[in-house]
């Protein structure tokens, strides 16, 4: 096997917003360094929500942890227009 030691460095920091199912990644939108709240609702507005069904079709959950950036009330109104949002706690 090739061994290769390399210093670690690191690089630019990216952010991605993502939707997928069981078959694939279908939409996504990356920035550089971190999304701001503007950035994220324009991004899951253009790239995620078209894909979002109601219950109980396919693409019908949406996951968020509660960072800041989430939790507002026009992407909440969005979500829950699509009638489930399921929110997770990050790992502490």
């Amino acid at each position: 096997p090739a061994i290769v030691s390399l210093p670690f460095t690191r690089g630019e920091r990216r952010s991605v917003l993502a939707a997928f199912d069981v078959g694939a990644f279908f939409a996504w939108e990356s920035t550089t360094g971190t999304f701001d709240r503007l950035a994220f609702h324009e991004a899951f507005r253009t790239k995620n929500a078209p894909y979002i069904n109601p219950w109980p079709l396919p693409r019908s959950i949406v996951i968020l942890d509660n960072a800041k950036i989430h939790m507002y009330r026009e992407q909440g109104c969005r979500i829950w227009y699509c009638h489930l949002l399921a929110q997770i706690e990050p790992h502490k």
